[in-house]
């Protein structure tokens, strides 16, 4: 898992397969969340892609607890393809904190989406709405060479295209 393109749109995904309204936040600035998860609770999840050898220290717990308050959410999760430190087990057991580590990610994915692969489930999710930023139109999926994208609705006047799993900073609806 790692913070940005590589994690967060699987992740995004696999929650809502069950049912979580997901909003990943901006890549700066985001007070200790990557995603922010609402269903029956709101939930913020710190995500930590590491070596298998380096352990998610205390850090990201406290990062994930700032979030909680500032998001005003029920839960807060640190997930990880790793393991943690002892102190960070310590500190997220004071703090109430959920830490899934790379056993319990593997059991999770098992539980919830046993026959899907990762990019099966990332090419299935419908995106959320996005505008052109250079004419102001609705961007809409295309697929093109094997691959699906964003391009421009009035196409060819506006050639704009862009990537599905981009992060978007400016245009994210505030979730406070």
């Amino acid at each position: 898992m790692q913070k940005g393109a590589g994690c967060l749109p699987y992740l995004k995904a696999l929650f809502q397969q069950l049912g979580y309204k997901t909003q990943v936040t901006q890549k700066s600035g985001d007070f200790g969340a990557d995603l922010v998860m609402k269903g029956k609770d709101k939930i913020v999840i710190q995500a930590k892609r590491y070596g298998v050898k380096n352990r998610v220290n205390l850090s990201a717990v406290q990062e994930v607890y700032g979030a909680k308050a500032y998001y005003k959410a029920n839960q807060a999760w640190v997930v990880t393809n790793s393991y943690f430190t002892k102190q960070a087990k310590e500190l997220a057991a004071a703090c109430d904190v959920t830490l899934v580590d790379r056993a319990d990610l593997q059991k999770f994915i098992n539980e919830v989406n046993p026959v899907f692969k990762a990019r099966e489930i990332f090419e299935n999710i419908t995106p959320e709405p996005r505008k052109c930023p250079k004419c102001g139109q609705e961007l809409v999926v295309r697929d093109g060479n094997g691959t699906r994208f964003f391009g421009c609705s009035s196409f060819p006047s506006c050639r704009h295209t862009e990537k599905i799993n981009k992060e978007i900073s400016k245009s994210r609806p505030s979730l406070k």
